[in-house]
């Protein structure tokens, strides 16, 4: 039997619409609802839950949709796989349009524990030009997704609500957890950081909305290699890309979406063993990406831009200018000795460039 709910909104995942059905037809709790829609019990909180034709189904009078635009469109199919092969995609798309297995239809993606910010997030700009348009007020998918602190559209720093956890909660109406109260994610953070944080916002985003060509995880060995901070795929300077990458991100970034040392340092060790995974978290590729090819694109990253003349032991050090991403003030040259005269620019992300007057 068809089930009248309302339009899906852009962006919008099923709970979010599923909650203003309910608020609208005065109904407490979307539990029978949600068993009448996929045919079994589906918990609020799935992310990639299964029966999805079957759900096309029930509301195509109304929603007008194929499984496979439910599935790409309201939920984060293309996001949480990003790292997984073509064919493990076409099994998991494959299970996520059909009946589920066991009780549980919910698919498992290896989890990104360690998030401090738990409850779900809204953009205050998102929600004024709503109301004075007088529009549908939702969840946006793209809010919840780890790290993205800042509205793709408005890139002003997403609120957090006081109570609603986003993985039990996504069916409750905006508006009864949003509070004047409710303050930014993020307090401290200078500019650089927030182009850090705005680019894991877009990249996620866009992850989320199109999708993409399957990036194997030795890409991102390649992306080390090429940054400078490994020689082979087992020779990785950790404790470099470590200082490196929370430099880049900010500490309270870091801290809120628990990318701390020991995480990092774990990931990168992990690289070469990450095929034993189908279906890898995408959050840490995306923040790779953005770190990695940042500094891959910065002039002067690890190179100084003009070659310094060496005179008697001496360093003349005109007209050469760092302007690298990961440039500090606190940057000092040294005269490492030797018959070749060989001196060294060292960092304060402790890298160093060997300079030669050869």
């Amino acid at each position: 039997m068809a089930v009248a709910l309302l339009p899906l909104m852009d962006g919008e995942n099923l709970p979010s619409n599923f909650g203003r059905y309910a608020e609208y037809m005065g109904i407490k709790s979307t539990e029978t609802l949600r068993a009448q829609l996929f045919g079994y019990f589906y918990n609020a909180g799935t992310r990639l839950p299964s029966a999805i034709d079957y759900l096309a189904e029930q509301t195509r009078d109304y929603w007008s949709l194929t499984g496979n635009e439910i599935v790409f469109q309201h939920t984060e199919f293309r996001y949480a796989t990003m790292v997984s092969s073509e064919p493990t995609r076409k099994k998991l798309l494959e299970r996520m349009l059909g009946k589920p297995l066991g009780e549980n239809g919910s698919l498992r993606i290896l989890r990104f524990d360690g998030e401090r910010v738990k409850n779900l997030r809204y953009c205050p700009e998102c929600l004024s030009e709503w109301k004075a348009r007088q529009r549908p007020i939702y969840w946006k998918m793209d809010h919840q997704l780890i790290g993205a602190y800042v509205c793709s559209e408005h890139f002003c720093v997403l609120r957090s609500v006081e109570f609603g956890h986003v993985d039990t909660h996504g069916d409750v109406p905006v508006m009864t957890l949003v509070k004047a109260s409710d303050g930014p994610i993020v307090r401290d953070v200078d500019s650089s950081n927030k182009v850090a944080i705005e680019e894991v916002t877009k990249r996620s985003a866009r992850q989320r909305r199109e999708g993409g060509a399957y990036r194997p995880v030795g890409s991102y060995r390649d992306l080390l290699r090429d940054a400078g901070f490994a020689r082979s795929a087992s020779l990785v300077r950790h404790s470099e890309v470590i200082s490196a990458w929370s430099d880049f991100f900010g500490k309270e970034y870091c801290n809120l979406t628990g990318m701390s040392a020991a995480r990092i340092s774990s990931w990168l060790g992990r690289l070469t063993g990450w095929e034993s995974y189908e279906t890898p978290h995408p959050f840490m590729f995306i923040a790779a990406e953005c770190f990695l090819e940042h500094l891959i694109s910065s002039p002067g990253s690890y190179l100084p831009v003009a070659l310094l003349k060496l005179q008697e032991g001496v360093a003349l050090a005109e007209g050469v200018k760092c302007e690298g991403a990961l440039h500090r003030n606190s940057d000092v040259l040294n005269f490492a000795g030797g018959a070749k005269k060989i001196w060294r620019m060292e960092a304060s992300v402790h890298m160093w460039h060997i300079i030669s007057n050869a």
